[in-house]
């Protein structure tokens, strides 16, 4: 199954970097999207339905924190609007999610 589409993106991007810290923020925002759901064996041209998928807003925030020079620590959080997002074309994200960590350089 194959599926074809039309988008309109765009991206906001900040960033503030500090010598111990930096923090980024990220608005993304896509337009509607109109999907075709293609199977190539089936009669009429393989057609098999349209959808439409929302225009999405996503708000994220990172921050990193260097420890040292080969230490830093971040945190990133994304969909912050706790909407639905959909990355692949019929798969929606529900909620806001966030990653922390640690990031080693060796």
């Amino acid at each position: 199954m194959s599926c074809r589409s039309t988008v309109s993106w765009s991206s906001i991007r900040a960033r503030y970097h500090h010598r111990k810290f930096s923090v980024g923020l990220v608005f993304d925002l896509q337009s509607n999207r109109y999907i075709s759901r293609v199977i190539p064996w089936f009669p009429n041209d393989g057609i098999v339905g349209n959808m439409r998928i929302p225009y999405t807003v996503d708000l994220g925030l990172n921050v990193d924190w260097y420890a040292s020079k080969r230490v830093t620590v971040f945190a990133e959080g994304h969909n912050l609007c706790n909407r639905r997002i959909y990355d692949w074309s019929t798969f929606p994200q529900y909620s806001a999610g966030f990653t922390a960590g640690v990031k080693l350089s060796f």
